[in-house]
């Protein structure tokens, strides 16, 4: 097992926020997007390990995916 298994979804998560965010790096919705489904994947992962807060990262997850989807629809709108 990786030593970083037990915290991919909130590492994923994290870059995810980054490249929404422009956080050290340029803002490119898709790579955000890439990411957070990384980071989704990952949470499904704990779930069924039933890792310690699940709940907390999954829904932090939830959040920032709906963002970065509401943020691409406006971008295709805009084009």
């Amino acid at each position: 097992m990786d030593k970083d298994e037990d915290i991919k979804s909130d590492i994923y998560y994290r870059l995810a926020l980054c490249w929404y965010k422009a956080y050290g790096t340029d803002e490119d919705l898709l790579v955000a997007f890439h990411y957070i489904n990384e980071a989704e994947f990952y949470s499904y992962c704990d779930r069924f390990a039933d890792k310690f807060m699940w709940q907390s990262v999954a829904k932090r997850i939830e959040s920032l995916r709906t963002e970065i989807l509401q943020s691409l629809d406006e971008e295709l709108k805009n084009k």
